[in-house]
């Protein structure tokens, strides 16, 4: 790390006298590899920083996208962003002070979001920010209108995007449904498939769109593994990740609203164990997919009431994109199927899967 080193080097030119220290100079100052330094005085250091970005008085240094990326629950979609803004700016600060403070009028809380997209894209992606700084800086995000603002966010990425999902789904679904007839294994899989045949005529679209989204995990068979504490022996195993590992991060099928509280909860609880962070994912409420009643998407305590499925999968979508986030790895392969198909977004970090490129060939015939 440069900066400690070059504390270290400034400090190894004074003696301890001049330097008014005890003789425990790793009281003040200790550079610990591939960590934070330690110390009273990077402490201090740290605790003025923090007081300086609060009040939107601290200039970061450049850094690069993948810099800003080390976080194990970040990504890197290596999207391109504007030259830096100052963000000492005074209508920039004026604008986003206004934006921590006020939740309406609506209109103009949209108006000032959009004035303030390009600095808020470049704290974002230039910046080693975590997901917690970001909804303290930007505690709009958090509001029941959050998803409003998430999809400007989007757009400012990706203009001409926002809307593929909605212009390409009701045309996809009959080719998945064909090639589900044809590819799917899975017994428990099938039975789903099974159920919605035999309902299709009678079958609310929402639960018709849910089931298909379900089965991408079967159609597209996750291959990665994670690892198990075992709560007795307090040792980690290998697991291989199943189709129902996948359908669960990609769609959290909820009996009743209290049911998911818990369910995230436990799940929140889980990845603490691990050392994980619990990612973005739909939350269905209903006995079963084919009988779901609504919609959610959760992340990092904060719970967005969608009105549709297809909307819930957009909306998660983009939520991985705009914070740069990681996909859950039990159901990367299907998130990355709907970014390269569906939203045409290709990066050089993209997941490497024979099963997407195989999907992408059959619906393109």
């Amino acid at each position: 790390m440069a900066f400690s080193a070059d504390i270290e080097l400034k400090f190894s030119r004074f003696s301890f006298e001049h330097r008014y220290l005890t003789p425990f100079a790793e009281t003040y100052f200790m550079n610990v590899p591939k960590h934070k330094p330690k110390g009273v005085l990077y402490q201090k250091y740290h605790n003025t920083v923090t007081k300086l970005r609060k009040n939107d008085l601290w200039s970061y240094p450049k850094t690069s996208i993948k810099d800003s990326t080390a976080s194990s629950s970040i990504a890197n979609f290596n999207q391109p962003i504007s030259p830096p803004l100052k963000i000492y700016d005074q209508t920039f600060v004026t604008t986003k002070r206004w934006l921590q403070f006020n939740i309406e009028p609506f209109e103009d809380v949209l108006m000032k979001w959009r004035e303030t997209v390009e600095y808020r894209r470049t704290f974002l992606t230039q910046y080693n920010t975590k997901i917690n700084d970001i909804l303290e800086q930007w505690p709009m995000y958090k509001q029941s209108f959050g998803h409003n603002l998430i999809d400007i966010d989007f757009e400012y990425i990706y203009s001409g995007k926002e809307n593929l999902l909605f212009e390409k789904w009701p045309l996809l679904i009959p080719k998945l449904l064909t090639l589900m007839h044809t590819n799917i294994k899975d017994s428990n899989s099938k039975e789903l498939l099974k159920k919605l045949c035999n309902q299709n005529s009678e079958i609310e679209l929402d639960s018709k769109n849910t089931v298909v989204f379900a089965l991408l995990n079967s159609l597209i068979i996750p291959t990665s593994k994670s690892y198990e504490i075992d709560k007795v022996t307090n040792s980690k195993r290998i697991v291989k990740t199943s189709i129902a590992d996948a359908r669960n991060s990609f769609l959290l099928l909820c009996t009743n609203i209290s049911n998911l509280y818990t369910q995230i909860q436990n799940k929140v609880d889980s990845y603490y164990e691990k050392k994980q962070t619990l990612q973005p994912l739909i939350c269905i409420i209903g006995d079963e997919y084919i009988d779901s009643k609504e919609f959610f998407v959760y992340y990092f305590n904060t719970y967005y009431k969608i009105s549709n499925i297809v909307k819930a999968v957009d909306l998660c979508f983009k939520i991985f994109h705009v914070f740069n986030l990681k996909y859950p790895i039990e159901s990367e392969l299907v998130w990355t199927f709907l970014q390269n198909y569906i939203y045409d977004i290709h990066t050089e970090f993209d997941v490497k899967s024979s099963s997407i490129i195989s999907l992408m060939s059959d619906l393109s015939n």
